[in-house]
């Protein structure tokens, strides 16, 4: 079965940032746009949720359409969404990549120069500020065959995030 964050890398390859993105392709250059939230929208709508519009860090945080359970921070794991506090404020929407060299990734869609990709979060980094974990519920819908593949998805702890 494909994971989220299979399918956001899936989705987010041939994508680019754009805020208010869903999978659209509004410049009609082909190419479809996604913001943080957009991202994983679409990536969860492919994989059979049940979303009626789009998701936002804020409804992902009340949890409005039952989609997520909140999990303690040193409980994290590999394709866990992550809600960031912004540095100078907002808010952001991530999946939980990789632990490696001691150090957590995320993937998601980034307004900054990153656009769609991957980028490292923690004490030592711009991500700094905060976060929220959040792990999506099984979906009730099959999801369809596919031939990605990502990292490791074993659970990994790290001490620097224990609260």
């Amino acid at each position: 079965m494909i994971t989220l964050l299979e399918k956001a890398m899936e989705l987010g390859k041939n994508g680019e940032y754009k805020k208010g993105g869903v999978g659209t392709d509004t410049n009609n250059n082909g190419i479809p746009e996604y913001d943080c939230s957009g991202l994983i929208t679409a990536a969860m709508k492919e994989l059979g949720y049940d979303i009626k519009g789009r998701l936002s860090t804020s409804s992902i945080i009340d949890n409005s359409k039952g989609l997520f359970e909140p999990i303690p921070t040193n409980q994290l794991q590999i394709g866990d969404i992550l809600i960031l506090n912004v540095p100078g404020g907002g808010l952001h929407a991530v999946i939980v990549e990789k632990y490696e060299n001691n150090t957590w990734w995320f993937y998601g869609a980034n307004s900054s120069d990153s656009g769609i990709g991957s980028q490292k979060f923690g004490p030592d980094t711009h991500w700094n500020k905060g976060f929220k974990v959040f792990r999506p519920k099984p979906c009730s819908q099959p999801s369809l065959p596919t031939k990605s593949k990502v990292a490791d998805t074993t659970t990994r702890r790290d001490p620097l995030f224990r609260h």
